[in-house]
């Protein structure tokens, strides 16, 4: 018998790789991003004084 037959080799677990902060930097670019999102709607809204009713209601003619 060879060396390798009596002394298999076991891998980890692909889950025991998987570490708090590893996790916090996957999450981070997608929080920022949401983040970012959000806080441009709460300026667009306090710099247009709230929310608009529609944009249908005042269009922009077309030249023709």
């Amino acid at each position: 018998m060879t060396e390798a037959a009596t002394h298999p080799v076991t891998a980890k677990p692909a889950l025991s790789l998987i570490t708090r902060s590893g996790l916090l930097l996957a999450a981070s670019p997608s929080t920022l991003l949401l983040l970012l999102y959000f806080t441009l709607a709460a300026h667009l809204r306090l710099g247009l004084g709230g929310w608009p009713d529609s944009i249908v209601h005042n269009p922009i003619p077309v030249a023709r």
